[in-house]
């Protein structure tokens, strides 16, 4: 896969995310997220070679990456290699549109083929009937009583014109807004979009398209109609519709899952217990940032903390030192 010449980068997310990080290892996060969209894959570089990247020291290195980890920003994949959650994300999502891009041409061009043929078929049929007037009109001239003005061709048929995946993507829509009405028991959840549609309406698909492709709006319009929120199931009874699902920062949204079904934990599942990993993660994350992440266990400075002895001693020992 090719390298990504750029890639989505929420401001405020951003901001929001690396409040809490000083500036050297925001530059050593910033660095790595570019390694890996530039190599398209988790890095698997040696530390030394890291190191001369961040043009720093192999320990210094070492230091901001666990660093890093412990903070939840990068992580070790099965295999060893740097990675990041939204790294990930976006590959898999990269993946995903460039098959469904592949799909979509081939329907495109098996649609024009056929588009071909139906305006070949019509072009003779009106070939066939040009060539029958002269003959009925001969007739006439000749005094012939029975000849008749009637065409006796094949009945010619308009051909439709060609959909475009503007409108495809349009009666997808309806086609679900009536499947969700039917599922409701006749009651309307979503609008239906009044047809021809208007231009500005028009613009807003057509440019949902251009950014992703016709299969991506699709799967978009199918997470919405399975998404509770999206269908009337909160406090205001509120629906989403054409016009808002249209719209690029709520199309992104819904593809990234951001109103998906949260998915209920069986209450036997809903808590594991605590790793080594996480407990030094999280000793790792109060001693330099002064902020403890365990959900059911006080800080190491508070009575009752259940981290294993030795991580509460050192956190205590390297936050007061810091």
């Amino acid at each position: 896969m090719k390298p990504m010449a750029w890639h989505k980068h929420y401001h405020e997310r951003a901001l929001n995310g690396m409040k809490n990080l000083p500036v050297d290892l925001r530059g050593v996060y910033y660095t790595l997220l570019d390694l890996m969209y530039e190599h398209m894959c988790p890095l698997a570089e040696s530390d030394q070679m890291m190191a001369a990247r961040m043009c720093c020291s192999v320990r210094k290195w070492k230091s901001y990456r666990d660093q890093l980890i412990a903070l939840g920003k990068i992580k070790f994949t099965d295999d060893g290699k740097l990675s990041n959650d939204r790294f990930e994300y976006e590959l898999k999502s990269l993946r995903k549109r460039s098959e469904n891009k592949s799909k979509a041409g081939r329907a495109s061009a098996e649609s024009k083929k056929k588009a071909k043929e139906n305006s070949d078929t019509a072009q003779k049929v009106l070939e066939q009937r040009s060539n029958r007037v002269p003959e009925c009109q001969s007739a006439r001239v000749l005094g012939d009583a029975n000849a008749s003005l009637v065409d006796t061709a094949e009945p010619f048929r308009l051909v439709p014109e060609e959909v475009t995946p503007v409108d495809e993507a349009v009666q997808y829509y309806i086609r679900t807004a009536d499947r969700l009405k039917a599922e409701n028991g006749g009651q309307k959840v979503w609008p239906v979009p009044k047809l021809p549609l208007a231009a500005t309406r028009r613009k807003a698909v057509a440019a949902r398209l251009k950014e992703n492709d016709l299969l991506t709006w699709q799967e978009v319009v199918d997470k919405a109609a399975a998404a509770p929120h999206l269908i009337g199931q909160n406090d205001r009874n509120w629906t989403a519709d054409f016009d808002w699902i249209a719209k690029r920062e709520n199309f992104d949204r819904i593809f990234e899952g951001r109103y998906d079904a949260k998915k209920r934990v069986a209450p036997a599942q809903a808590r594991k217990p605590h790793t080594q990993q996480d407990w030094e993660r999280w000793c790792k994350r109060w001693a330099w940032l002064g902020e403890w992440g365990c959900p059911d266990s006080p800080a190491p400075d508070e009575p009752g903390c259940n981290a294993p002895k030795n991580l509460i001693d050192w956190a205590l020992k390297n936050r007061s030192a810091a």
